[in-house]
């Protein structure tokens, strides 16, 4: 049976989309993607079509997904039918996040779940108490974490921000076979330069070490026989 799962998305672009496509095609998973309508960026283009999961979209911008009571509601009318449910563990999230803590009482099979880096922080600055008691806050609520990368998480357990049987870690939420696709070919032309380069640099040095030991012989040999010449000149 599959595990059903409704993923949280402020912002849902294209490369996420990918992404996404490619765990919803992972075997046992039912996937489906609770939406707003993200942020007006160029660089925040959505994609729409071919998608192997469900989805439901909302017009609710970014800004306000965190705090909406639209996504609330469709997050209670959805809720018990997922096994598992993402939220993004971030501070304007910590709403949303207590509403489902709340909902999570009456259907206790639900799970909680979150996506992330080690801290829950600006996006400027350092670290500071209050980032620490949030990111704790959030970790103790939360089911499982999965961190973006083995770092992440090992920096989370030995700070001792969550306990460690509910972590976990993967590899960025990159889809990298579009980069596969598309760039491969500029690796292996940067490549060929690299070793024509490299092959050229040790002809330079050949030829610089040829021509620096022709000059040392042609010094020495001029030394020679002006030396020779000298003897010559004394035994007349």
């Amino acid at each position: 049976m599959a595990i059903k799962i409704l993923w949280l998305a402020p912002n849902f672009n294209h490369y996420k989309a990918r992404y996404l496509n490619h765990f919803a095609n992972a075997q046992g998973i039912d996937l489906t993607v609770l939406a707003g309508s993200g942020r007006s960026d160029p660089s925040d283009k959505e994609l729409l079509d071919n998608l192997d999961f469900k989805s439901i979209r909302l017009e609710v911008p970014k800004y306000k997904f965190g705090w909406s009571s639209e996504i609330r509601k469709a997050l209670k009318t959805n809720f018990k039918d997922y096994d598992w449910i993402l939220i993004p563990a971030e501070k304007k999230n910590i709403i949303l996040f207590l509403y489902a803590i709340v909902i999570r009482k009456w259907y206790k099979n639900v799970k909680l779940f979150s996506y992330n880096h080690t801290y829950i922080k600006p996006k400027k600055g350092n670290v500071g108490i209050i980032d620490t008691l949030i990111t704790r806050f959030f970790y103790f609520f939360l089911d499982r974490v999965i961190f973006y990368t083995e770092e992440s998480y090992t920096k989370a357990i030995s700070g001792k921000l969550i306990n460690p049987e509910k972590a976990d870690w993967a590899n960025n939420a990159i889809d990298t076979s579009e980069i596969e696709k598309h760039y491969f070919f500029l690796f292996n032309a940067f490549l060929s330069y690299f070793f024509l380069f490299r092959f050229l640099f040790h002809c330079f040095a050949d030829w610089l070490a040829l021509v620096s030991l022709t000059k040392t012989l042609s010094t020495f040999l001029l030394a020679m026989k002006r030396s020779n010449q000298k003897q010559c000149s004394w035994q007349k």
